[in-house]
């Protein structure tokens, strides 16, 4: 009961990518992974915040990110494609 009414104030006060990446950073090995999969986008930010300074990262690292991103997206959508053809 308690973790639930944690998540519930949690869920109010935090945007869902940053409690994403909390989950990624408290996870353990298998879990991780398995967000790390759900999640890409978000995996690969905070490992690239994670090795910056105090999490900081420029306007073009973002913008790096994000276009990394986004052609992942678009691999998994071939992929997808592709499996649901065969």
């Amino acid at each position: 009961m308690h973790a639930y009414r944690v998540s519930i104030e949690l869920m109010r006060s935090y945007p869902f990518s940053a409690l994403i990446m909390a989950a990624m950073m408290k996870a353990d090995t298998d879990n991780a992974a398995l967000l790390a999969t759900a999640f890409p986008d978000l995996w690969a930010e905070l490992n690239v915040r994670y090795n910056s300074p105090g999490g900081a990262i420029t306007e073009s690292e973002y913008q790096a990110l994000r276009r990394m991103a986004s052609k992942q997206a678009e691999k998994r959508e071939a992929l997808a494609v592709a499996e649901k053809g065969d």
